[in-house]
């Protein structure tokens, strides 16, 4: 199975099933918590994207930090790469004016 296909599967599981937190159980309850707050806030902020690509981009951000012992900032840090991705994505190439 290609990582594509997979990572389709897995964003279809979270679409379908009440997101990437609620499908996550391994992620502590409170981080669970803020992540799904985060997701609802990301689906507002970018209602021009697919909420597929919203879910991928929470997960690939979340998955950098899956390793890391202190946890205190994972949700902060997952946004803000979250973020930097679907503004990439939402951005037109070649729009000088983001600064």
């Amino acid at each position: 199975m290609s990582a594509l296909m997979a990572s389709a599967g897995l964003v279809n599981t979270l679409l379908t099933a009440g997101g990437f937190a609620a499908n996550n159980a391994k992620m502590p309850q409170e981080e669970g918590v803020l992540i799904e707050a985060l997701e609802r806030r990301l689906a507002q902020r970018y209602a021009t994207l697919p909420r597929k690509q919203i879910a991928v981009a929470i997960q690939h951000a979340y998955a950098r930090f899956d390793g890391a012992r202190v946890r205190d900032f994972v949700p902060l840090l997952v946004e803000r790469r979250a973020e930097e991705e679907l503004t990439s994505l939402s951005t037109p190439h070649g729009d000088e004016s983001m600064g």
